[in-house]
C-alpha cells in the first residue's frame, strides 16, 4: 500500500554520498591515469636517451679515429656533424611526440565525464 507521507531522508543522504563517491572515484581515476602517463613518458624519454647517447659516443669515437688516421680533416667537414646531431634530435622529438599522442589517445578512452 503506497504511503504518500512516507519519506526517506537517510536514503537521500545515501544517494548523495554514493554520487559523491562515484565522482571522487572518477577524479581519482583521472589523476591516476595522468600520473601513469607521466611515468611512462619519463621512462620512455630515459630509454630513448640512453641508446642515443651510446650511438653518439660510437660516432664520436669513429670520428676521432678518422681524424687520427688522417682520413678526414676538420676543414673538410664544416657543419656536417651538427646537421646529423640536429636530425637525430628531431627524429627523437618526433618519436616522443608520436608516443605522447598515443598515450593521450589511450588516456582519452578512460576519461569519464
Amino acid at each position: 500500500i503506497p504511503d504518500d507521507n512516507f519519506s526517506i531522508p537517510e536514503g537521500e543522504e545515501d544517494l548523495a554520498k554514493a554520487i559523491q563517491m562515484v565522482q571522487e572515484q572518477a577524479t581519482d581515476t583521472q589523476i591516476l591515469v595522468k600520473i601513469a602517463l607521466t611515468i611512462q613518458l619519463v621512462c620512455s624519454e630515459i630509454s630513448e636517451f640512453l641508446p642515443n647517447e651510446k650511438k653518439m659516443n660510437v660516432l664520436r669515437r669513429h670520428w676521432y679515429e678518422l681524424l687520427q688516421k688522417g682520413v678526414a680533416e676538420l676543414r673538410d667537414v664544416g657543419n656536417v656533424p651538427d646537421v646529423y646531431s640536429q636530425n637525430m634530435l628531431l627524429e627523437n622529438e618526433n618519436k616522443n611526440l608520436k608516443k605522447e599522442l598515443k598515450h593521450y589517445k589511450q588516456a582519452a578512452e578512460y576519461v569519464i565525464f
